[in-house]
Order: structure tokens, then C-alpha cells, then sequence
């Protein structure tokens, strides 16, 4: 969201009610309840972006928010191409350049990263329930 706000994008962002706050203050112009039922936007937009791992019937749905010859891009649950409409599913890559961009932009203060904790390693598994249970917010930094 950070990153395609510093590249000028209009951000649209999903978040909980309690969330709101937090997905405003990391750049999204406007943020859609996604616990209030199917994501409705006011338009087609241009690109989906998804890092939750979402149902297969939620990830089907995607395509149907994006205008003709826009893109689908998730990083967690795959998405079916649809017509008019690419998909990718991405896997993550060791890319020394990229990485390198975006710990100037963290340096910068353009990117923000909201460490929420720190814990120990020995603590992670507390951490992982935590987490499933959707009680993190922002992100923890493991010591070991």
C-alpha cells in the first residue's frame, strides 16, 4: 500500500473496524469494511493486490472488482484468470536490488513499518496463535 502510494496510485485499502485508523495513516485514500460482507467498491479499479489468504469462493470474486485489462496480483491464495482480466500469483524471490530500493525508501521515512512488539524466539509459538487468532497488529520483530 506504501509503496503504490509513493508511485502516485489512488489507494483503496481493506481493513476491519478496528483497523481503519492504521490502514488510513499508511497511506490508503479510502478503506473498504471487509468484514461487513463481499467487497464493494464504488467502480472497477485498476489492480487488486492481495496478501491474505483468503477462500476460494473470495479469491474468485477478485477478478469482478478490476476493469477490463487490469490485473489481479495476490501473494497468498491463487486467483482463476478471468476474462479481460491477468492474474498472478506471486512466490516470493531473494532480489538484492529490490530489497536494496526498499530499505531506502524505510530509510527515507517513506515507508513505515509498524513494529507493534518484540518477543523472544522462544515465544513463537505464541506468537503464530496469536496471530491466527488475528490479535497482532503491526509487526513483531523475533530476537533470537
Amino acid at each position: 500500500m506504501q509503496v503504490a502510494r509513493h508511485l502516485g496510485a489512488y489507494v483503496i485499502g481493506t481493513a476491519g473496524p478496528q483497523s481503519t485508523a492504521a490502514v488510513r495513516g499508511l497511506g490508503a485514500d479510502e478503506v473498504v469494511d471487509y468484514t461487513s460482507g463481499p467487497l464493494l467498491l464504488d467502480g472497477p479499479v485498476d489492480a487488486v493486490v492481495n496478501c491474505a489468504a483468503i477462500g476460494d469462493t473470495a479469491a474468485r470474486a477478485l477478478p469482478a472488482l478490476v476493469r477490463p485489462g487490469g490485473r489481479v496480483v495476490t501473494v497468498a491464495t491463487a486467483v482463476p484468470p478471468a476474462a479481460g482480466v491477468a492474474a498472478w500469483h506471486m512466490v516470493t524471490r531473494n532480489d538484492p536490488a529490490t530489497l536494496t530500493t526498499l530499505v531506502g525508501l524505510v530509510d527515507a521515512g517513506v515507508i513505515r513499518l509498524p513494529i507493534s512488539d518484540r518477543r523472544d524466539l522462544d515465544e513463537l509459538p505464541e506468537l503464530h496463535r496469536l496471530s491466527e487468532a488475528g490479535a497482532l497488529r503491526g509487526k513483531v520483530v523475533v530476537r533470537v
